[in-house]
Order: structure tokens, then C-alpha cells, then sequence
């Protein structure tokens, strides 16, 4: 969630402003498939939205039921973030800044009842690897299996007991220090997966 222009806040909101409603439901059935039942987000989850100015959203859907297992409920949650500072700032503060920011979501998230929480892609930089900018941002790559963000990631993982997909700019120092784009699976009991 960058900044954005006064008035829109989702292109959701957006089609609902501007498309009538017979069409509208025909315009998300394709973006989205059928409709989904809206979950109910905790009101502990909601005040820390409100407070920390990010937005959840909950959605269910079912699955076939099996006949040998047992029906189960899973929670997945997906995170799409905004950078926390200017890209100004020093680049440990500005990847410390965007932990404490993450640390609050997943909290709402883990009240949610969330069991497996997926980041997005190098969530702990702002998207650099298309600009002129990328050098700099890449001093933050680190090892996948001890580095700041996966540390940090496995301690927010033991304290919510969760399962979490966390893609980081990883840092090969086994290789020549070639830069991977890799997906940290962090389990809440082991650690690293």
C-alpha cells in the first residue's frame, strides 16, 4: 500500500463507485471467481488496523469433503506491505522498520485464527530490482537460514504458532555470494524448513 490518490482506495471500491451492480457482480465473478462469504475479523485484530492504519480482509471458502480424513479448518493469510520510511533512511533502519510493521500484522493475523501466513515477494525491501536504486538495497541480502529476516520471521513464527512462506533476498556466502530469490518455509515448532 503505497501512497495513494485521495478518493481510491481499492480498485474494488473503485468498480463499486463506477459499475453498475448487475455488472459488477459479472466484473467480479471473473476477477475472483464465485463469491466468497466474508469472514468476521476479531475485534482486537480491528483495532490494531485502525491504530496501525493497514487493512484485513477474510474470506471463506470450502472444500470437498474425504471420506477417510477428517474435515480440518486452515487459515491462510497473504500480506502485501508498503514500505515503513523513506527510502532515505539508512538501509538496517529502514529494514528494522519494516519488521516492526510486519510484527503488528502478523499479531492481527494470528488473531485471526491464521495457521500458514505468506509474505510477499522481498517484503523486507522496497521493490527495487527493476530501478537505477538496486545496488544499495541488495547490501540488505542475508543468508535464508540465519539471517536478520529469517530470525526475525522464526521468533514471530514460535510466538503465534504458525507456519510462515517468507521470500527474501538471500545472500549465498557458500557460493560466491550469488543473490537468490528464495522462499524461506519457517515452521513454528523446527525453525527453518
Amino acid at each position: 500500500m503505497a501512497s495513494r490518490r485521495p478518493g481510491i482506495e481499492s480498485v474494488d471500491v473503485l468498480l463499486s463507485q463506477h459499475v453498475p451492480a448487475d455488472d459488477l457482480v459479472e466484473i467480479k465473478r471473473i476477477f475472483y471467481g464465485r463469491e466468497l462469504q466474508a469472514l468476521n475479523i476479531s475485534s482486537e485484530a480491528e483495532k490494531l488496523v485502525a491504530k496501525h492504519d493497514f487493512d484485513i480482509q477474510g474470506y471463506k471458502f470450502e472444500a470437498l469433503s474425504e471420506q477417510v480424513r477428517a474435515p480440518r479448518i486452515v487459515r491462510v493469510g497473504k500480506i502485501q506491505n508498503h514500505i515503513a520510511l523513506p527510502t532515505s533512511e539508512p538501509l538496517e533502519v529502514h529494514r528494522n522498520a519494516i519488521h516492526e510493521r510486519i510484527a503488528t500484522i502478523v499479531e492481527a493475523a494470528a488473531l485471526c485464527g491464521v495457521n500458514v501466513l505468506c509474505f510477499q515477494e522481498a517484503w523486507s525491501y522496497p521493490f527495487f530490482f527493476c530501478t537505477r536504486e538496486k545496488e544499495s538495497w541488495c547490501e540488505l541480502a542475508e543468508s535464508a537460514e540465519n539471517g536478520p529476516t529469517t530470525q526475525f520471521v522464526q521468533q514471530l513464527c514460535q510466538q503465534y504458532g504458525i507456519v510462515n512462506l517468507s521470500p527474501i533476498l538471500e545472500r549465498d556466502l557458500d557460493h560466491e555470494d550469488i543473490m537468490w530469490n528464495t522462499c524461506c518455509d519457517i515452521q513454528h515448532g523446527s525453525g527453518f524448513g
